[in-house]
């Protein structure tokens, strides 16, 4: 959960509990084979076997041991060498005639050495590698946590979507009751020939519609458990039960505190910050490109074939050796130039992209609290709708039995009461997905999500 104190940070957290009490179920109403599971662990799951938060993690791996395969540039490094050869031919120089001859190399020449070598200046060229190599790892960092947050909303989406087929589900059962009984009710009204048969139709044509919208939102039901199933690694047969919930309430919310605290949170906002440090940090190497470096060396070791002596040069001496070496480039075809032109016009890319992004989240973080805020107004408004097309249908039905009105008055009744409760269901859900698009505008993060 981001830091920021403003009031829709406590909204999100109802809502995160809020969700777990939907998801929630207890655990000996769950029958073998069955799964409770909140919205975290769900999360969790997910991005624990997702292929692309797999990819992330690798890359953001390899970034950090690139890190530290830069940092090793401050150490000395130290080598072995060791070889045997042969010469041929091997013939002695004599100066004289009768006098022996010496070698100028022996026929068998041996060198093993230890060297160590250490840059001593460079003008921050490792200085600058390292800077940009962590500048990539911060990135993959941003990077993986904005794919984290965005398959972790998604989750939780899906999660709501499921909750909402169910109920709708059940309220359609409830609507098909009723249509049951008004049939019933019908049909004894027929008897007594105080109805028709074309009024007892009209009922039975509705309950069999019902019943065709009831198919149709199970097999809606059937295919989103079957992509949760997907998502979570389980097997088809394996149950999730859910259970109803309450929408948060509303606390105030502030434009302009939203946007601040979603430039501040936001992880694709990082990564686009991060994005233009790099840059930076790239016309700095172009500059560094051509400035020359200073180099100290020594080798110790044994080797044949030092004139210690005129006539042997087969005897293994030690030996060793330090200097200094000096690297100055002199010209390079203008391409450090290149490169800090290439660099120079990455920063300006960066910033505009900068810019474009923030407008866009501005503009994203004030949609989605005008649709909290207006889902939230219509949430008192459809259970008053409920109220009323509970009271109409009952009255609809009093009024039937005494002959007043109509059966097309009853089953006209029945519909209105069916559709208000389906929109009061699909307005608290709605409610609850606008809240968690607010979160995921706002750059907040759940529990399980990092």
């Amino acid at each position: 959960m981001m830091q920021c104190s403003f009031s829709s940070s406590r909204l999100c957290r109802s809502a995160v509990c809020l969700l777990a009490v939907v998801l929630g179920f207890a655990g000996a109403a769950c029958p073998q084979g069955s799964d409770s599971l909140t919205a975290q662990q769900a999360v969790r799951m997910v991005l624990a076997r997702n292929p692309s938060i797999m990819q992330a993690k690798a890359t953001l791996a390899s970034s950090r041991a690139q890190t530290q395969t830069l940092m090793s540039s401050w150490y000395p490094r130290l080598d072995a060498t060791g070889s045997v050869g042969y010469i041929y031919p091997d013939k002695a120089l004599s100066l004289a005639a009768g006098s022996p001859g010496f070698y100028f190399a022996p026929e068998f020449p041996i060198d093993a050495h230890l060297g160590v070598s250490y840059t001593v200046f460079d003008f921050g060229k490792r200085s600058n590698a390292l800077a940009s190599s962590q500048m990539a790892e911060t990135s993959g960092v941003s990077q993986l946590a904005n794919l984290q947050l965005m398959l972790g909303y998604q989750v939780v989406q899906l999660f709501h979507i499921a909750i909402l087929q169910k109920k709708s589900v059940d309220v359609k059962n409830d609507e098909i009751a009723d249509r049951e009984r008004h049939v019933a009710v019908v049909k004894k009204k027929i008897e007594t020939g105080s109805a028709t048969e074309f009024d007892a139709l009209q009922a039975e044509e509705l309950l069999a519609a019902a019943k065709s919208s009831r198919i149709d939102m199970l097999n809606s039901l059937a295919k989103l458990q079957a992509q949760l199933h997907e998502l979570l690694g389980f097997p088809q047969d394996r149950q999730i039960f859910f259970s109803e919930s309450k929408a948060p309430t509303l606390s105030g919310l502030n434009g302009d505190s939203l946007i601040v605290c979603a430039l501040k949170e936001r992880s694709d906002y990082a990564a686009a910050k991060t994005a233009k440090e790099a840059a930076r940090l790239q016309i700095q190497k172009a500059k560094l490109e051509n400035m020359p470096s200073l180099d100290v060396r020594a080798t110790a070791g044994y080797k044949n074939g030092l004139f210690t002596s005129l006539y042997s040069v087969d005897s293994v001496q030690f030996n060793w050796e330090a200097g200094v070496a000096l690297t100055v480039p002199i010209y390079d075809g203008n391409r450090a130039k290149y490169h800090r032109v290439a660099a120079e016009a990455d920063v300006d890319a960066a910033d505009a992209g900068i810019g474009n992004l923030a407008e866009r989240i501005r503009i994203q973080v004030l949609q989605a609290k005008s649709d909290v805020e207006a889902a939230y107004a219509k949430l008192d408004l459809s259970q008053v709708q409920v109220d009323l097309a509970e009271r109409a249908l009952k009255m609809a039905h009093i009024k039937y039995d005494a002959g007043v009105i109509t059966n097309i008055d009853v089953l006209d009744a029945e519909r209105d009461f069916a559709n208000a409760k389906l929109a009061y269901v699909s307005g608290q859900y709605q409610y609850l997905l606008n809240c968690y698009a607010l979160d995921q505008a706002t750059g907040a993060v759940y529990v399980g999500m990092r």
